[in-house]
C-alpha cells in the first residue's frame, strides 16, 4: 500500500514540475533565441484562428491569458516551444505582437536557402527608435560588412537635458546558411534572416548603458 500511495502522489505532483516559467516569451526575450528561429503559418483552432496568450505568471493556460487573435494563414515566427505551446512573433507595419500560441495550431515551415544578396541593405527595426545596421559585399574579402548603430533614450537628468546612450558597431564576417556572428572589441552580435526578417541579439556590450542591438529588423532599402 505504501508503494501504492507514492506512486500517485509522483503522478499527482509531476505537472507543477513542468509549469512554464514566466515572463519568458515577450518582446525583448525574443531576439534571444536567434539562430534556432524559424517561420510558421497558423492553421487556426475550429474557429478558424488562434489567440495570442500572455507570458504573465500563471499563463499561458489559464483564460485570463487570451490576448491578441491572429487569423488562419498569417505567417509569423516562432522560437522555444514548450509543453504544447510555441512561443511567436507576429509583425505588423509598426508594432509586434509577442505571446503563446498553441503548438497544434501553428506549423513551423521549411527553411528556405539563404543567399548572400538576401542580407545586403539597411534594416531598422519594425518598432523604429532610430536603430539600423548596414550590410554590404566586403571590398576586402569574400563576405560582408556591416555597420551598426543605436541609442537609448531616457529621462531628464539633474541638468535638465534628456539622457541619451549610443552604440556602434563595424564589423565583417560570411553568413553560415541563415547565420552571421560578428565582433567589434568586446561587442559581440548574433543574426539569423528568416522570413525576409533579420533577428538580431548581441551580448550587452555595444555601447552605452541599455543600448542593444536586439529586436527584429525588416529590409528598409537594399543596394
Amino acid at each position: 500500500m505504501r508503494k501504492r500511495f507514492l506512486m500517485l502522489f509522483f503522478v499527482l505532483v509531476a505537472p507543477a514540475c513542468h509549469a512554464i516559467e514566466p515572463y519568458g516569451c515577450r518582446n525583448g526575450f525574443f531576439p534571444a533565441a536567434a539562430g534556432t528561429i524559424r517561420e510558421a503559418i497558423v492553421q487556426g483552432g475550429p474557429d478558424g484562428h488562434s489567440i495570442f496568450r500572455s507570458d504573465a505568471k500563471g499563463c499561458p493556460d489559464d483564460d485570463a491569458c487570451l490576448r491578441e487573435p491572429v487569423q488562419r494563414g498569417v505567417h509569423l515566427l516562432v522560437s522555444m516551444q514548450k509543453d504544447s505551446w510555441s512561443c511567436a512573433w507576429l509583425s505588423g507595419r509598426h508594432e509586434e505582437t509577442v505571446g503563446w500560441l498553441p503548438s497544434a495550431e501553428v506549423a513551423v515551415l521549411e527553411p528556405r536557402e539563404v543567399r548572400t544578396r538576401d542580407w545586403i541593405g539597411r534594416w531598422e527595426p519594425i518598432a523604429g527608435g532610430g536603430d539600423r545596421i548596414d550590410i554590404a559585399t566586403s571590398p576586402t574579402r569574400m563576405g560582408l560588412r556591416l555597420r551598426g548603430k543605436a541609442n537609448w533614450v531616457g529621462g531628464i537628468d539633474g541638468f535638465g537635458e534628456r539622457v541619451v546612450h549610443f552604440g556602434r558597431f563595424t564589423s565583417e564576417g560570411s553568413p553560415v546558411a541563415d547565420i552571421l556572428e560578428l565582433s567589434d572589441g568586446e561587442c559581440v552580435v548574433r543574426m539569423q534572416w528568416v522570413a525576409r526578417s533579420l533577428v538580431v541579439a548581441d551580448n550587452a556590450a555595444c555601447g552605452g548603458v541599455n543600448v542593444r542591438f536586439d529586436g527584429v529588423y525588416r529590409l528598409r532599402s537594399s543596394r
